[in-house]
């Protein structure tokens, strides 16, 4: 199915249910607001569009505040057994660009991507609500200009289970996801990001932090029985954090930084963050903290580090550099270094 429209440019849809099955949208193109194959208006917000074993190719929502590249959604989604490739938008979710209800589940997103100026969310822009279940993010990218959240940017609330993430990239921050908080005027708080059993691989924040994810001031991030590999920025190789982020379960391994006096190899921390049952290896800084870096506060239970390293000329800190307040209990350091001070830990905090 290809077609050209302001917004919609395969299917436009205003109000009442839509079901879309074995269905293929190629090269379609919304000219105006979005959503370059399917386009869902919120006429009915009880209304539920669903798509099951279809497929989105190269469709694009090429405007200056264009969204949605293959779907934008402002009502209820739920997409089943489907793939999305090579769909752009100038502005938000190369993707999809969510301002409702939208629940995915056995689906592929590959080599979506933002192209403006700015662009946030290289496959899933969301600014309501979110559930990821099964699916696979590769190769998306938020990298025309300053691009954040190389898979997904998160402006509301996202769940994430059972999810791969690997080679998404950022120019700005967070390779695989991006996520923003605040509390809008009703008082409800939104920046909210639960990760649950899910990988990041090679994810990359090019031009600045987050390698996997990053948390900003407001938000609220929770990862639980998770892996991080091989994931590079410039500062927090795997996550940074600037809001609240709890961690259990997760193992943490070759995560690096990419330029000269970067911190916190699999996390930096200028905000709060508490790791339970977790483990660090491998992780890599050029300055402070092979695996964590701490400007604020920290907590760490029943957790390893084993073999991370900062590299740099008067490196310190080898597992954790601490310029806040840090508590770690019934944890172990084995073979962590640094080539000055700290070869587990440099503490110049409270």
């Amino acid at each position: 199915m290809t077609g050209v429209n302001s917004s919609g440019g395969a299917i436009y849809s205003y109000s009442g249910p839509l079901t879309v099955t074995n269905t293929n949208f190629t090269g379609n193109s919304a000219a105006g607001y979005g959503g370059g194959a399917i386009y869902i208006s919120g006429g009915d917000s009880d209304a539920v569009t669903t798509v099951n074993n279809s497929t989105f190719i190269n469709n694009t929502a090429p405007d200056v505040n264009g969204n949605g590249g293959a779907i934008e959604n402002n009502a209820n989604l739920n997409v089943t057994n489907s793939t999305f490739k090579g769909n752009t938008a100038s502005y938000d979710g190369g993707a999809i660009g969510n301002e409702g209800s939208l629940n995915i589940t056995n689906s592929t997103f590959t080599n979506n991507s933002g192209t403006g100026v700015d662009n946030y969310g290289g496959a899933i822009y969301n600014d309501d609500t979110l559930n990821v279940t099964n699916c696979t993010f590769t190769g998306n990218t938020a990298t025309a200009g300053y691009g954040d959240g190389g898979a997904i940017y998160n402006d509301g609330t996202v769940n994430l289970t059972s999810n791969n993430f690997t080679n998404n990239t950022a120019t700005d921050r967070g390779g695989a996801i991006y996520n923003t908080g605040g509390t809008d005027e009703s008082g409800i708080f939104y920046g909210i990001l639960n990760v649950t059993n899910s990988t990041f691989n090679n994810n990359t924040a090019t031009n600045s932090n987050g390698g996997a994810i990053s948390n900003n001031e407001y938000g609220n991030l929770t990862v639980t029985s998770s892996t991080f590999t091989n994931n590079t920025a410039i500062d927090g190789g795997a996550i940074y954090n600037d809001g609240t982020v709890s961690v259990t379960s997760t193992r943490f391994t070759n995560n690096t930084l990419t330029i000269d006096y970067s911190n916190g190899g699999a996390i930096y921390n200028d905000g709060t963050v508490s790791v339970t049952s977790s483990s660090f290896k491998n992780n890599t800084a050029t300055i402070y903290g092979g695996a964590i870096y701490n400007d604020d506060t920290v907590s760490v239970t029943s957790s390893s580090f084993t073999n991370n390293t900062v590299t740099g000329d008067y490196s310190s800190g080898g597992a954790i550099y601490n310029a806040g307040t840090v508590g770690v209990t019934s944890s172990t350091f084995t073979n962590n270094s640094a080539s000055d001070d700290g070869g587990a830990i440099y503490n110049t905090g409270q």
